[in-house]
């Protein structure tokens, strides 16, 4: 069939295919452990038993779209794509949040037996459905320019770039990540003095969160989302003090660190996602000790 595969039928991969359906494009989809019951809801969704099946199901110029977690679970799946009778000038598009260089490796790769490599940084998250995505797509043009239907049923109004190169589309959802770290950092410091501070058990978090969201220099979708936080878990007590990172901001470091630029107020985000994750911090252990030792400062013994 004319259309679309998509490997990866989870939270956004399901959400791509049902904005794809809607728009009326044929989309053959495969997972490897289905939720049946949910994926057969979408009208037009032609469900696969295998990535084999998947692509003898497409016809020449294939497109096939990876929607999973970033990794050599990407590189296993392409591997078996290829296993599959592929046709010079098919496309392959992650739309994973890979690391840029897996990308660029990626597309030379492919090249080399003639398949076409997008690599497309997809944001939005489950708003996305309702709203549409932003897409960021790096890789040839003239891939980009087959798939150029399949990101306007995707995207919301203005919502895809075709970024350059191979690499850049993930570069620069990469980047897009890491602020979006340093962002959230600074509205949970701000609440938290909002809840903390002087006037603590006297202000409405969630109605001033819904207050700067309309109007206020900082209004945006995040303290949007801030507000329905606060809606859904009040004061947030059944929610623990743990933050996990996805990697985007740890290989957005890494590149600031190799082209000297300053990455202040994102690496501390970042810091502080990772010493969240600790019982107890030892390094401020041996703080206390030293402070015990050259000054006689007291310590703060477990009882």
């Amino acid at each position: 069939m004319e259309g679309i595969g998509i490997i990866g039928l989870g939270k956004i991969g399901k959400i791509i295919a049902k904005r794809l359906c809607k728009a009326g494009i044929n989309v053959a989809g495969y997972d490897i452990a289905p939720d049946k019951e949910e994926l057969e809801k979408i009208e037009g969704l032609q469900l696969n038993s295998s990535i084999n099946d998947l692509v003898d199901s497409l016809t020449p110029q294939r497109i096939i779209w990876i929607m999973v977690p970033a990794g050599e679970e990407v590189d296993k799946i392409i591997d078996e794509i290829l296993q599959a009778d592929l046709t010079a000038g098919d496309i392959i598009i992650d739309g994973g949040n890979s690391d840029f260089r897996d990308s660029i490796r990626r597309a030379k790769y492919l090249k080399d037996k003639n398949i076409f490599f997008l690599d497309v940084g997809t944001s939005g998250g489950v708003k996305a459905e309702e709203n549409g995505f932003c897409l960021m797509i790096g890789g040839e043009k003239d891939a980009f320019n087959e798939t150029t239907s399949i990101m306007e049923a995707l995207a919301c109004k203005d919502g895809y770039l075709y970024t350059g190169k191979s690499g850049s589309g993930h570069f620069v959802k990469m980047v897009h990540n890491a602020i979006e770290y340093g962002m959230m950092e600074a509205i949970g410091e701000g609440f938290e003095l909002l809840h903390n501070g002087p006037y603590k058990g006297m202000l409405d978090l969630e109605k001033i969160a819904h207050l700067w969201s309309n109007g206020s220099i900082i209004r945006s979708f995040l303290i949007e989302l801030t507000a329905q936080a606060l809606s859904d878990y009040p004061e947030l007590i059944n929610i623990e003090d743990y933050v996990e990172d996805s990697g985007e901001a740890r290989w957005a470091l890494r590149e600031a660190i190799d082209y000297n630029i300053p990455f202040d107020s994102i690496s501390h985000s970042l810091f502080k996602r990772i010493a969240s994750r600790q019982d107890e911090s030892f390094a401020l252990k041996m703080i206390s000790a030293l402070r015990k030792k050259f000054g006689g400062h007291k310590i703060k013994e477990k009882e």
